[in-house]
């Protein structure tokens, strides 16, 4: 789609990507029901175009590249009442193979009646090289290419009531 915004001469132009997804369960059938899975994702580049029609000002072009994620995941009852789960996930960057992220998950539930109380965590961390940004005066001269670890930790918490 190209978008034209009526009080500018600026025109966005970003082509749609493809995405294909495809994944696989197994259920061994035990008494206690264990079910593996794995999906994964496909999606082709992204093109982002930027132009100034009428002064031909400010134009670029962004290729973002086609990148692919997996997830893997084991959910167990260890109860009729009871499932825990645990999960993997790794995501490539569409910027830069160098930003792909690894997640890590886990959770369960608690079933009671009409009442579902579910905990979930996921912990992901990324790791970059980033130009220093407060240099020490003895080197501002000299560039420092620092590396940067981003940690992302989530907890998940929810109670739903199922209406009879």
């Amino acid at each position: 789609p190209e978008y034209f915004l009526p009080d500018s001469n600026v025109v966005f132009t970003i082509s749609t990507p493809l995405s294909h997804r495809m994944g696989i369960s197994f259920s061994p059938g035990q008494k206690q029901k264990t079910v593996a899975s794995f999906e994964m994702e496909i999606h082709q580049g992204q093109t982002i175009e930027y132009s100034d029609k009428v002064n031909n000002l400010d134009t670029f072009d962004y290729d973002m590249e086609a990148y692919t994620v997996f997830h893997v995941g084991l959910e167990h009852w260890a109860s009729q009442t009871l499932p825990i789960r645990v999960g993997y996930a790794y995501e490539e960057s569409p910027i830069d193979k160098a930003l792909s992220v690894t997640r890590f998950t886990l959770g369960g539930s608690l079933m009671l009646k009409d009442f579902q109380f579910d905990i979930a965590g996921s912990t992901s961390s990324v790791g970059y090289a980033y130009p220093d940004i407060f240099p020490k005066v003895s080197e501002a001269n000299a560039p420092k290419i620092e590396t940067v670890n981003e940690s992302v930790m989530n907890l998940y918490v929810t109670a739903s009531y199922h209406l009879p």
